[in-house]
């Protein structure tokens, strides 16, 4: 749904999500604002440019994901349990 939302949407959505910190939430509109600059603006590039933008990407990708689910039994193991 990202390509149907404006950047100022995007990062709404993204903090009523909760999923990102205010942090995260730099990185995602560091990322919206370096391609609209590269797709309207024909503006940045470069190698340093990309390196800082697969940066923030993999930053908000991680923390985004969801979190693995526990193998089953995991639980009872970690409270004393037996397997």
């Amino acid at each position: 749904p990202a390509t149907a939302r404006t950047t100022r949407e995007i990062l709404a959505f993204l903090e009523a999500d909760g999923r990102l910190d205010l942090a995260g939430r730099q990185r995602a509109r560091r990322i919206l604002d370096a391609t609209d600059r590269l797709k309207f603006a024909r503006e940045g590039g470069g190698e340093a440019f990309f390196a800082a933008l697969d940066e923030d990407f993999a930053a908000v990708l991680a923390a985004m994901r969801p979190a693995p689910a526990e193998p089953e039994g995991a639980a009872a193991e970690d409270a004393g349990g037996a397997p």
